[in-house]
């Protein structure tokens, strides 16, 4: 989840496929009772494309496809699509405190279906966001060869990558028509004014060999409440201000 703070050097390219299945078991009530009813499926497939164009420079482009799965309707869409600029700030002392260092500035391009969407889908086809949003982020890194030392002799070392990042996504106001990601009803029409959010993200990445790696990821996120004016068609349109903690152990192996 944390990313890099390392740009791309100039003349290369960089390109990194996931996917990813998430099964959602349900929600919980009000009572604490998991409603079953709301389970679904979400795969997404998502490619990012990083290019270096200077020695503290790089841009990347990182586009995504979904389908989605909730109840007896299914969808596959292309989501939105994100651009960046990289500026490398420190590039990390070997054997001293100093770590590596990036700012970036992102644009987020609304190409992901949002609004005007179809009632019978059950809001598998909205996909997208509908905002040009803004995002800044800061990351730092770090890699400790000091600990876990198999053979002192040797420099056989088992290193620790630490990683912080921190994120602030600004996102405008967005307007909309019919069923949408951010609620309504077919005649719902007006303007939406996304929250802003904030994350953080600190991990770290033991290897353990050449080819294992044992990892975990501590994320945090605050959101502002979404609002909107206009005509809601008789439907609740937005939502409230949220945090969200997550975690996310790993264990990773390299071909």
């Amino acid at each position: 989840l944390a990313p890099s703070a390392h740009t791309v050097p100039p003349g290369l390219i960089n390109v990194q496929p996931y996917v990813f299945w998430t099964k959602k078991y349900g929600s919980y009530k009000g009572n604490w009772g998991l409603d079953r009813d709301s389970s679904s499926i979400e795969i997404t497939m998502e490619n990012i494309t990083q290019i270096g164009l200077l020695n503290f420079l790089s841009f990347s482009l990182v586009n995504a496809t979904y389908y989605n799965q909730f109840a007896n309707q299914a969808s596959y869409k292309y989501g939105d699509t994100s651009l960046s600029l990289a500026l490398q700030l420190l590039m990390g002392i070997y054997d001293t405190p100093i770590p590596a260092c990036k700012v970036s500035v992102s644009q987020s391009l609304p190409t992901g279906p949002y609004d005007k969407l179809n009632p019978l889908r059950l809001g598998t086809d909205g996909v997208g966001s509908g905002s040009y949003s803004t995002g800044f982020s800061l990351d730092f890194q770090k890699k400790v060869f000091a600990l876990f030392r198999k053979d002192l002799s040797q420099q056989n070392y088992h290193p620790i990558t630490f990683r912080l990042s921190f994120a602030y996504t600004i996102n405008p106001k967005v307007p909309i028509e019919g069923l949408s990601v951010y609620g309504g009803a077919n005649n719902t029409n007006g303007r939406v004014n996304p929250g802003n959010n904030f994350t953080t993200i600190f991990s770290w990445e033991w290897t353990l060999t050449q080819k294992w790696v044992l990892a975990i990821d501590w994320q945090y996120t605050a959101t502002q409440r979404t609002t909107f004016r206009g005509h809601n068609g008789g439907a609740p349109v937005g939502s409230p201000s949220s945090q969200q903690f997550s975690t996310a152990p790993a264990l990773e192996y390299n071909l």
